[in-house]
């Protein structure tokens, strides 16, 4: 007993780690927010945003719906990894709702994962099936990070900085990279699972690997495309913005902060500060908030009611189609008497 209650003990630390990293780095946002957006005016922001042209605004709309349709196919390469027949529409909606939902809410094993056990249990998926669905989506996203930061270290010059900084960031940069092959090499010589504690990971052909890579480059640069095309024209290049984006969007993952509210626009805005005015960058991440966050989390929680509304809809209607049939068997004459 004492034993298992200092194992209890020794874990209690670990589960406030999270937490406390998350308000620390929510703290640290909003007194960058104020301290960089103290001389901005509503004015200068609302002018920020009439500068801006339509074309931009719509091309934001057609990369987010492209980033977006590039999520849901680390799901269709992951149906393919577990050798799972899925009709496609089905897997496009599932995952749609499913980063709809957690790219707003955060915590995405607890909200997005539930939104697609919701439908993929429905059609027939078990849930070691999907564990292993899960895992695979989860891999690519997080290998796409490593190896874009890593050609971020090594390929984008520096514009300040010493030998002595950028040495060890070019060393730490080749080996993010490396990361890529490996992954391909790994998935190449081994075909047996990898087992980490209760859960076998199983990797995928060299193939899928290859593919898995592809996808989650595109990912993450047709993200920051977004932020880009929202920003003004020619004030900052699309490298310095995907450097920019890939640094807001790890440190709003580190904090659990829904959508990584408040330490996504810090980052960016200390990021592009000397490139770009405040009150434009402001406007641009407000645009960004509302195309890729608020209007999908809004069509996605419309979905939800509706599918909601339609499971009761059709338990009802069964429970009285079986009252009808009850009813009916019920109010049937009974031949047997008159037989006899």
């Amino acid at each position: 007993m004492n034993s298992g209650s200092g194992t209890q003990k020794s874990r209690q630390p670990s589960r406030w780690i999270s937490p406390i990293l998350g308000a620390l780095l929510f703290a640290v946002a909003l007194w960058v927010l104020r301290r960089e957006l103290a001389t901005v005016r509503l004015r200068d922001v609302r002018a920020a945003l009439s500068e801006l042209s339509y074309l931009r605004i719509l091309l934001a709309f057609l990369f987010s719906t492209a980033h977006y349709l590039v999520l849901t196919s680390y799901e269709q390469l992951g149906f393919l990894h577990i050798k799972k027949q899925m009709v496609r529409w089905k897997v496009i909606a599932a995952s749609w709702l499913g980063y709809a939902i957690s790219n707003s809410v955060g915590v995405p094993l607890l909200s997005g994962t539930t939104v697609r056990y919701r439908f993929y249990s429905r059609w027939g998926l078990n849930s070691s099936e999907f564990t292993r669905l899960v895992v695979f989506y989860s891999t690519a996203f997080v290998l796409g990070m490593i190896v874009i930061g890593g050609g971020g270290l090594v390929f984008l010059p520096p514009e300040r900085g010493s030998d002595i900084v950028q040495v060890p960031l070019r060393i730490l940069g080749l080996a993010l990279l490396s990361c890529a092959p490996g992954y391909v090499v790994l998935c190449t010589i081994r075909r047996k699972p990898i087992r980490i504690g209760r859960l076998d990971l199983h990797l995928p052909t060299p193939r899928l690997a290859v593919s898995h890579l592809l996808l989650s480059l595109a990912d993450w640069a047709l993200g920051a495309s977004i932020v880009y095309m929202l920003m003004p024209d020619g004030q900052v290049p699309w490298t310095i913005v995907l450097g920019a984006f890939i640094s807001a969007q790890l440190l709003g993952l580190i904090s659990n902060v829904p959508g990584g509210v408040g330490i996504f626009e810090g980052t960016i805005i200390v990021l592009l500060g000397s490139h770009v005015e405040h009150a434009a960058i402001l406007s641009a991440l407000l645009l960004y908030r509302f195309i890729y966050y608020l209007l999908p989390l809004l069509l996605a929680l419309a979905v939800l009611v509706l599918d909601e509304a339609w499971i009761r809809h059709s338990r009802v209607a069964r429970a009285l189609a079986e009252v009808r049939r009850g009813k009916g068997k019920s109010e049937k004459p009974d031949n047997s008497r008159d037989a006899m």
